[in-house]
């Protein structure tokens, strides 16, 4: 009697999710815009956040977004799922925001201010 053979596919794991969307980009420069999961600076876990892989080379996360008139004025995360589900268009409907200490944490190197039209 032959010995059965198992035969199993190891999918690759990651010790950590990236903690930006240039880590993401440094690790695939064929990323595309869209929405990903980094490792939520606030140490929550996973938070899905939108990445713009195109503008300036790449690697922005969006972080605060106000569409229209807003009032909007706390230090703690305000939709930010609604943030993860944009397009990355300054036109686009809804405001949002990260918590202040996931902004200062991602803001540590480099950061740009767009203003719409």
């Amino acid at each position: 009697m032959e010995p059965s053979v198992a035969v199993a596919t190891v999918l690759p794991t990651y010790d950590r999710r990236p903690a930006s969307c240039v880590a993401i980009l440094a690790s695939d420069p064929h990323a595309q815009s869209g929405t990903y999961t980094i490792e939520n600076p606030d140490g929550g876990g996973a938070l899905d956040v939108y990445c713009d892989m195109e503008t300036d080379d790449g690697g922005w996360t969006l972080v605060y977004k106000i569409a229209g008139a807003s009032d909007m004025m706390s230090t703690g995360a305000v939709n930010a799922e609604g943030l993860a589900q944009a397009d990355g268009s300054l036109e686009s409907d809804g405001s949002g925001k990260l918590s202040d200490v996931a902004i200062r944490s991602l803001c540590t190197e480099q950061y740009k201010v767009v203003h719409g039209v």
